[in-house]
């Protein structure tokens, strides 16, 4: 493995809720990050309705979500919550997986608003999901670029202990970041922390052996959960998580006002300016 770059073994973790098959549920951002969706400044993160419709683990599942206001209107996970918060080097992050969860659960890319719904490949982890995993909105792996992409947003490992939900849009800072590679396409995934644990703010520029050292056997457990036998994986450190979050912010953006080949039929709203969604 090439220097600079941490090496992966194996371990695993544990359980828990389930949702309730249908219903709405109100999501804000904590105080420290007060600034809504349509701010006029470049900050903030979601004020608004998730609805649930569907059975947890059903095909037909859906979290769609609405803002409080403009008349309740469809707003895409993905694409109208804003990847920068009010707060310098901290980025909104989408939970699709709360720690514990057993089934799959990703965007549906081709679907209007970019619901969160059950992945297409994959039914269930192999074991419960030992980290918050999400991803982050405003950000796409283009299968256009140099070092082809996956095709999806970034998408995100809290390695923390905060207790979120599905759905919930939590202000996180990137500590690293995983890259794995299979079948010639790159799947990027920023190892963060919820900034509601002080201890990020000690360890977000300190590198991974930092990072590895303070919680001893996360790199491993990364690794076992997320990197199949047909897969290579590389771990970097902040500055590597910086720099992909810019160029995957500038694939997105290049995705929405038509820039880039969108040949997986994804849903992307009109755009009528490149500033459009930031």
């Amino acid at each position: 493995m090439a220097a600079g770059f941490l090496r992966c073994s194996k371990f695993t973790r544990r359980i828990v809720p389930q949702l309730r098959p249908s219903y709405v549920r109100h999501l804000t951002m904590p105080d420290y990050a007060t600034d809504t969706l349509r701010t006029s400044t470049p900050a903030g993160g979601f004020d608004g309705t998730m609805q649930i419709t569907g059975e947890l683990g059903s095909s037909n599942f859906r979290a769609c979500y609405k803002l409080d206001h403009l008349e309740k209107a469809n707003v895409s996970p993905w694409h109208d919550v804003r990847l920068q918060t009010a707060l310098y080097g901290t980025y909104n992050a989408v939970i699709t997986n709360p720690r514990g969860s057993s089934a799959v659960m990703g965007l549906a890319l081709q679907e209007d608003y970019t619901p969160i719904a059950p992945s297409p490949d994959q039914e269930s982890f192999k074991s419960p999901a030992p980290f918050n995993i999400g991803f982050l909105p405003g950000t796409w792996a283009s299968p256009n670029a140099e070092k082809p992409g996956d095709g999806l947003p970034v998408g995100v490992v809290d390695i923390g202990s905060t207790t979120v939900s599905l759905g919930d849009v939590v202000p996180i800072k990137p500590l690293g970041i995983m890259a794995v590679t299979k079948n010639g396409k790159v799947s990027y995934k920023v190892i963060c922390m919820n900034v509601a644990e002080q201890i990020v703010y000690d360890l977000s520029r300190k590198g991974m052996d930092a990072v590895n050292e303070k919680f001893p056997g996360v790199i491993d457990e990364m690794c076992k959960f997320f990197v199949e036998d047909d897969a290579t994986s590389q771990i970097k450190g902040f500055v590597d998580a910086e720099s992909t979050i810019s160029i995957c912010f500038d694939h997105w953006r290049g995705l929405r006002d038509g820039s880039e080949k969108n040949d997986g039929g994804i849903w992307t709203k009109t755009v009528t300016a490149w500033t459009d969604g930031l």
